[in-house]
């Protein structure tokens, strides 16, 4: 499935591809968080990603050295394009967001949707792993998007922590 979505000047695009949609992902939504991950980024005219979701044995396949052999991640990103036309692929294993969703008392479909906006952060370049500050921007940046895609979720409980 693809979303196509042009804002009001129709100078910024976003586009989403959607393969094996297991968790039942609203694709607006995943549109809508795209389009504010892309207004966090000035400089870029456009985002395009593909978003597919894996099982557990193509996650840990996929994941990247050290990774791989700790843990199966529930999320990777790879992005693809410069701070102009973002790009990039998000990889959601729907295991280990089901199980992960189970175990924090989230709507698996919230949970799995959060995972996808952490993708997209890390695509438009805002990364976790950098500093302190650089974590505390992006979870700002996460709890903001997810606050307007589920209003009234149980999810805004785990991201506050």
């Amino acid at each position: 499935m693809a979303v196509l979505s042009k804002n009001k000047r129709g100078a910024r695009s976003v586009e989403i591809s959607i393969s094996g949609n297991s968790l039942r992902l609203a694709p607006a939504r995943l549109s809508y968080a795209a389009r504010d991950v892309l207004s966090r980024r000035k400089q870029a005219k456009s985002f395009s990603c593909a978003i597919v979701f894996v099982s557990a044995a193509k996650m840990r396949a996929l994941a990247p050295g050290r990774a791989r052999r700790a843990h199966t991640p529930n999320v990777l990103s790879f992005p693809l394009g410069d701070t102009r036309f973002l790009r990039g692929d998000i990889f959601i294993c729907v295991p280990v967001a089901r199980s992960e969703a189970r175990r924090y008392g989230i709507p698996v479909g919230a949970y799995a949707a959060f995972l996808v906006v952490h993708g997209m952060l890390h695509i438009a370049g805002f990364s976790h792993e950098k500093s302190r500050r650089a974590r505390i921007s992006m979870e700002a940046h996460e709890r903001a998007i997810m606050k307007h895609l589920f209003p009234h979720s149980s999810i805004h409980s785990y991201l506050a922590q």
